[in-house]
């Protein structure tokens, strides 16, 4: 019997001794509130916001606080997804995800801090617009002032630089039409040749390559100065192409007077040379011009730069829990995304 008693009493201090064990352990284990638990809670709400970011294919709006972006359909609807990730700034308040913009869901009950860091670059982007044709536009017009017209003959000859006028978003251009004043001199008969040339790159002077050119004949002329009007089409030049207006006799019976003179108009480059030898050589007229008119059918295309910011990396920071814990992750998404303005 008495051995009986000594061994209830020895069970009951084991499983005293266990107890007391079994309490201890528990009190190792973190709860739900625990530093362990806010940590894990924490790290894995920035996972999951950089696990979203990296495969991002917009990104809506981003700030210190904040970020929302668009991810590719998981509905089945066709439709791009919408998140958005979002602190108020007041410490305590819950970070919340929305999607779609529907109600939001909280994230961390309980914040001290969260933000964002994003690191973009940027690049400028030429976008081509709409095209426009305006034809029969008035590019350059120089007018003279002495009244002793310059004879057109088998020596002499005369040259005109064009410089039009064009709309800064010309795409090219080409002459419709070509107007000058010329008068017969003592019955003149034959033709006059008016050309489009180039302008050498290299002498500056009318160069050998005619563009266009057009037959005149001159046995209509009266003694009065006539203003003469020769429809063009001539090839596309661009806006930097470097051509000129020519014009000389191509028989040797015409005996022509040409208004070509001084003006005190601003030439702007549109310089004039003559020849004495029927355009074999020339020599700069200087302050001179032909009195001539140019239309032109010109081609625009509006064009704009426009800057596209893409996101290159975000890093985000949060601080929660009791006591404080600080868990940093950052990521580069994979299609780099548009940042929108």
């Amino acid at each position: 019997m008495i051995e009986m008693l000594l061994a209830f009493a020895l069970a009951a201090i084991v499983l005293s001794a266990l107890q007391s064990l079994i309490l201890i352990a528990g009190r190792a284990i973190p709860d739900a509130q625990g530093v362990q638990s806010s940590t894990v809670e924490a790290a894995d709400m920035l996972e999951r916001l950089t696990a979203e970011v990296s495969v991002a294919i917009e990104v809506l709006e981003v700030n210190a606080n904040d970020i929302t972006f668009s991810l590719n359909d998981w509905t089945g609807d066709s439709v791009v997804e919408t998140v958005r990730y979002a602190w108020s700034g007041v410490v305590g308040d819950p970070l919340l995800r929305a999607v779609n913009g529907g109600a939001a869901s909280v994230l961390v009950g309980a914040v001290d801090s969260f933000t964002l860091s994003p690191v973009t670059q940027s690049t400028d982007i030429y976008v081509v617009g709409n095209e426009q044709t305006l034809d029969n536009q008035l590019v350059q017009s120089v007018s003279v002032l002495d009244a002793y017209p310059d004879p057109v003959n088998t020596t002499g000859a005369y040259a005109q630089r064009i410089v039009p006028d064009l709309p800064a978003d010309t795409v090219d251009w080409r002459i419709r039409d070509v107007s000058f004043w010329i008068q017969s001199e003592s019955g003149s008969d034959g033709k006059i040749l008016v050309e489009i040339r180039n302008v050498d790159a290299i002498t500056g002077l009318p160069g050998n390559i005619v563009y266009k050119e057009k037959r005149y004949k001159t046995s209509s002329l009266g003694s009065d100065l006539t203003r003469v009007d020769l429809g063009f089409d001539t090839v596309r030049f661009s806006p930097t192409d470097d051509v000129c207006l020519v014009i000389r006799a191509e028989d040797p019976v015409v005996a022509c007077d040409l208004e070509f003179g001084l003006t005190t108009a601003f030439l702007n480059g549109r310089v004039a040379w003559k020849s004495s030898d029927g355009g074999s050589s020339w020599s700069a007229a200087n302050y001179s011009a032909m009195h001539h008119e140019i239309t032109a059918e010109i081609r625009t295309q509006t064009a704009t730069i426009e800057t596209r910011t893409e996101l290159v990396e975000l890093e985000g920071t949060l601080v929660a829990g009791v006591p404080a814990v600080t868990i940093k992750r950052s990521v580069r998404p994979l299609n780099t995304p548009e940042v929108l303005p």
